[in-house]
């Protein structure tokens, strides 16, 4: 006789039980209650704890790190500048699109071939220019760059 699968499922779920122990309690490790979670407040860490120790080797190496480094500040601009630069280079892939726009103010000649009401007038003059510019790799990186290296030419 073949086993009915939800006998085997039923077993399976069944295996794991015990009778008359707590399992929630049981799984936390006896010593885990004693890792001062408890309501009293750690003490405050001085900014220059290394000098604790009394290394003048140690001193001079957190020294030489801390003079070296850079502010938060510093850090923040660099990795904005960073972020601006891996933009500019992604953004060849994807479409540009520019606009541009004049306004003038002119007076017509009225001594000139235009006509009045606008020969002897003066008239804004205003023009609009929209661009959309998408560069599509069609051939690949590799063909426009002239395969520059065999290996390169054979994983293309």
């Amino acid at each position: 006789m073949k086993p009915f699968p939800g006998m085997l499922l039923g077993g399976r779920c069944t295996h794991g039980m015990r009778g008359g122990t707590d399992h929630h309690t049981s799984r936390i490790p006896p010593g885990i209650r004693n890792l001062g979670l408890g309501g009293t407040k750690t003490p405050a860490i001085s900014d220059t704890w290394w000098h604790a120790f009394g290394d003048v080797q140690l001193d001079s190496l957190i020294d030489q790190a801390l003079h070296g480094s850079p502010t938060l500040a510093a850090a923040l601009a660099w990795m904005r500048q960073a972020q601006a630069e891996l933009s500019r280079s992604r953004a060849v892939s994807y479409p540009q699109v520019s606009a541009d726009g004049q306004e003038t103010r002119q007076r017509f000649s009225e001594n000139y071939i235009i006509p009045p009401p606008f020969g002897g007038s003066t008239h804004w003059i205003g023009t609009a220019q929209a661009k959309l510019d998408w560069s599509l790799d069609f051939l690949g990186q590799a063909i426009r760059d002239g395969c520059h290296g065999a290996a390169l030419c054979r994983s293309g």
